[in-house]
């Protein structure tokens, strides 16, 4: 009853994440600072962290598009090879009769 248990990257990134918003959070309230410039510096975290957000799931939707369109292409590729030996396999089996003897007639 041994379960091999793995973590999606899903999982990984909402822990990653959670984890540099907490790393974030202590090291403001620790920061000896004035409660202005703990403010500001928040609030300049916050943007830059959403800036950065954005970008990287710009970046991602930009890579999942190039992926889907490989795929898209070596799929196409796949359909075309499967039909021509299917073609092949048509051609070759024309040229036998239902009795097993070759179907000259066809062939020369």
């Amino acid at each position: 009853m041994s379960e091999e248990k793995g973590f999606s990257l899903e999982d990984f990134s909402i822990g990653l994440v959670s984890g540099l918003f907490a790393g974030a959070v202590i090291a403001v309230l620790l920061a000896p600072s004035s409660g202005e410039k703990t403010r500001q510096k928040l609030q300049d975290w916050a943007t830059d962290t959403r800036q950065s957000t954005v970008e990287l799931v710009d970046k991602a939707k930009v890579a999942f598009e190039k992926v889907l369109q490989k795929a898209e292409t070596t799929l196409g590729f796949q359909e075309k090879g499967i039909k021509k030996k299917l073609e092949q396999i048509r051609t070759e089996l024309e040229r036998f009769d239902l009795s097993g003897s070759k179907n000259v007639s066809k062939t020369q």
